[in-house]
């Protein structure tokens, strides 16, 4: 989704720009530029072997993952990195993970997310 098409973007006086309102804060985009918080594309650069395996040697990190087998989700090394530092911690429970979960689903973000996704998927 182009910034343009999207109900959080509002015109600037200078053509072509304009204020994304999803966060609280607000930032600066331009009309053309990808949605920054729906990203359905998954490239190389979301992998965890992107620049340490020799099959990606030849890949540029922008180029479409989707079809590729040995692809490594990033975000969700991410999150197990979370879950191991908090069990070194002490400080780990699935109460606590599942907490997090139930907060980050009541957020405008998920929320805005949601709704454009399934909007899509009924389009």
């Amino acid at each position: 989704m182009k910034c343009k098409d999207c109900e959080k973007y509002f015109t600037t006086a200078t053509p072509g720009h304009g204020v994304c309102s999803m966060p609280s804060s607000w930032f600066p985009t331009e009309a053309e530029n990808d949605c920054c918080y729906i990203s359905p594309h998954i490239t190389c650069k979301d992998c965890g072997r992107f620049g340490n395996d020799f099959a990606c040697f030849t890949v540029d990190e922008h180029d479409d993952a989707k079809g590729c087998i040995g692809f490594i989700d990033m975000q969700e090394e991410d999150v197990l990195n979370a879950f191991r530092i908090w069990l070194s911690r002490g400080v780990y429970s699935r109460e606590k993970v599942m907490k997090l979960c139930d907060e980050f689903e009541e957020t405008d973000v998920y929320k805005f997310i949601s709704k454009v996704l399934e909007k899509e998927k009924n389009d």
